[in-house]
């Protein structure tokens, strides 16, 4: 499972394998193939993010990455992911305070350049720089006040980005009031 933060339309993507969901305003629609969206992808992705400086989609799968502008397959792309970053990561998100993607798997961190998309030096880093993010976290989304929210299955942990730690955790479905699935049950939930 991966989320990303809201697109250009404020809408929220969560994946799972070969298929997303999209969530916006209180509604939730799909699931819909990847494919039918973004053309070319495989038929599964690792890890998906949103980066907002640049509007583009950025996909992982293996050490293969697709980028996309909209819907749109950017020249050069696929191309394999530069030298250093994790091969199967575990989850993506764009990160506001480094202005880059920052890729998680197991105990590490990476951080991708935008720019150069190559991994920024002195990475990777251990996970125990963000105090409390347990490794295996699948899924990340960032709210409007700043605050990222990690996920793997049923549970979240809240990190706050001035105090670089987790400030709270507990389980999304009865916790987050703001995710809309409160009533939902577990078995049928999406993220």
């Amino acid at each position: 499972m991966s989320s990303v933060p809201p697109d250009l339309n404020g809408t929220v993507l969560v994946f799972r394998g070969p298929v997303f969901w999209s969530v916006s305003a209180g509604t939730v629609s799909g699931p819909v193939p990847l494919r039918r969206r973004w053309a070319g992808l495989p038929a599964a992705v690792e890890a998906a993010a949103f980066s907002p400086p640049d509007n583009k989609w950025y996909f992982f799968r293996g050490r293969r990455m697709w980028r996309y502008s909209g819907g749109a397959l950017d020249p050069g792309f696929p191309r394999r992911s530069s030298d250093g970053l994790p091969r199967h990561p575990d989850c993506v998100f764009y990160y506001a305070p480094l202005g880059h993607l920052v890729l998680l798997k197991g105990p590490r961190y990476s951080v991708l350049n935008l720019h150069t998309l190559l991994q920024e030096p002195y990475y990777p880093r251990r996970l125990a720089d963000w105090s409390g993010v347990p490794q295996g976290t699948n899924g990340a989304l960032t709210r409007p006040d700043g605050r990222l929210y990690l996920f793997r299955e049923q549970r979240f942990w809240r990190f706050d980005p001035v105090k670089v730690r987790v400030t709270r955790e507990g389980q999304w479905a009865s916790d987050l009031s703001w995710t809309g699935c409160s009533a939902a049950p577990q078995s049928n939930s999406i993220l």
